[in-house]
């Protein structure tokens, strides 16, 4: 499955150019203008004499902050998602500023903001009653690699089985957590590999910018990611084909 994904990339490059370059470069002006506009804004309370409660205003607008832009991130990474699965799936050419049809927008937002909470009461319940039985510390960079791979492995092995609910909120034909899970079944064992190899992923995505000279971190990061999350798209409409269409690999 790996490999068909990494050929569907490559086959689809130029569509998936068409489908992520415009909202990427787009995301990161809005969020850069927002950013200013809020540090601006910040100032100006502090200069009226608001200095005294900052700590108390700055945690409200760090709330407020995180929340404009995690729905930012949410239409935008929606806005990618929909076009591209609907390209694999339905061949609706993408043109270079891709189709923005909110319903089928807003419907793939809510699948990712319920697998978003689902795994981060995951997390939750994994950072309060696993980690402190587990000695991650004494095994010093052993156990943070070990952390990494097995509970990255985990999660990413869960988020994949579920995840076939993005490309069909995108053809609008929705599917519930526990349809994905039911569908994606026969594919559990084969989907460990690929969730070793994405949470050998995520441990590069941590290590390269350490390994990099100075000034190359941010953008290669920038590139690896951006190329991480087409990459994955990728991944899930392979297994949504596979799993929910039918369909055999070629």
């Amino acid at each position: 499955m790996i490999l068909h994904a990494v050929g569907l990339l490559l086959r689809n490059i130029v569509p998936a150019l068409k489908v992520a370059l415009v909202p990427m470069a787009l995301f990161w002006l809005v969020t850069a203008a927002l950013s200013g506009a809020m540090g601006m804004y910040g100032m100006g309370l502090w200069a009226m004499g608001f200095g005294g409660s900052g700590g108390l205003a700055g945690s409200v607008m760090g709330s407020s902050a995180g929340l404009i832009f995690g729905v930012l991130s949410l239409v935008f990474e929606a806005w990618i998602g929909v076009n591209w699965f609907r390209w694999i799936f339905r061949e609706e050419q993408p043109g270079w500023l891709p189709a923005f049809d909110w319903s089928l927008i807003s419907g793939y937002m809510w699948q990712l903001f319920l697998l978003g909470i689902l795994f981060l009461v995951l997390q939750f319940l994994y950072d309060a009653a696993i980690v402190p039985l587990v000695p991650y510390d004494m095994l010093g960079p052993l156990g943070f690699v070990l952390d990494v791979v097995v509970v990255a492995g985990a999660m990413a092995w869960g988020r994949l089985r579920l995840s076939v609910v993005l490309p069909a909120a995108a053809l609008g034909r929705p599917l519930t957590l526990a349809d994905a899970w039911q569908e994606t079944r026969p594919q559990r064992f084969a989907l460990i590999g690929v969730a070793v190899a994405g949470a050998l992923g995520s441990l590069a995505l941590i290590v390269a910018p350490v390994l990099l000279p100075a000034g190359f971190g941010f953008v290669s990061l920038s590139l690896v990611s951006a190329l991480s999350q087409m990459m994955s798209l990728a991944m899930v409409a392979t297994l949504y084909g596979v799993a929910v269409e039918g369909r055999r690999l070629r």
